[in-house]
């Protein structure tokens, strides 16, 4: 019963969020260049975001976007867990996630506009963390097969490395960040997480 109940609650919120319309199977339908376009303007806003990504890429932006995937999870479901092998990046469209640590801590809370596991567009790694939904959650995917297919076509080899080598360094100034937010939350057990979440996203924008 819990599954049946879990399977229409999935519909239930189709249903509200979209009526009858089957997005992904509209978009299928779409002639290829068609389909690309409304990919391109759909995901835009998230490609901008990407601090690894310059003014000057203009078409390496259109292509990822136009390869990126939508989903939906259910809440309480886990979108990454702590200890597989990544293989996508993720962009928050609506809804909110929590990144979970080791014993069940809440780091922070992920919303609208922000994105995770680009760690795994670089080579095989564990996630460090589990990503959990904490309400309906739509998302996009970003595979890291299209992503260094779309690097290959778009760009030289050395500009490749320099964009890989930005999110390394992204990486490693976030990975100091998450290890001073849970400090603090374990110095002080009743800290406030949203105004973590704020610093973090304010580490984010100057870097």
């Amino acid at each position: 019963q819990d599954l049946i109940d879990k399977v229409m609650n999935y519909y239930d919120y189709l249903w509200s969020r979209q009526g009858a319309i089957d997005e992904v199977a509209v978009l299928n339908e779409l002639p290829l260049p068609l389909r690309q376009e409304v990919h391109k303007h759909v995901n835009k806003c998230h490609i901008e975001s990407l601090p690894f990504l310059t003014e000057d890429d203009t078409a390496l932006k259109e292509l990822l976007a136009s390869t990126m995937k939508p989903r939906v999870f259910m809440p309480n479901d886990t979108i990454v867990n702590s200890g597989e092998v990544g293989s996508s990046m993720y962009f928050i469209e609506r809804g909110k996630a929590a990144i979970v640590k080791e014993g069940g801590m809440v780091s922070f809370v992920l919303e609208k506009g922000n994105y995770f596991g680009e760690g795994a567009l670089l080579s095989a790694k564990l996630h460090t963390s589990t990503v959990m939904a904490l309400a309906y959650c739509d998302v996009f995917e970003l595979g890291k097969e299209d992503f260094h297919e779309v690097l290959d076509e778009c760009v030289s080899a050395s500009r490749k490395e320099a964009i890989l080598h930005i999110i390394r360094a992204s990486l490693l100034r976030y990975k100091q960040i998450h290890e001073n937010i849970m400090q603090n939350i374990k110095i002080r057990p009743k800290c406030n997480q949203l105004v973590c979440l704020e610093k973090m996203n304010q580490n984010k924008e100057k870097s």
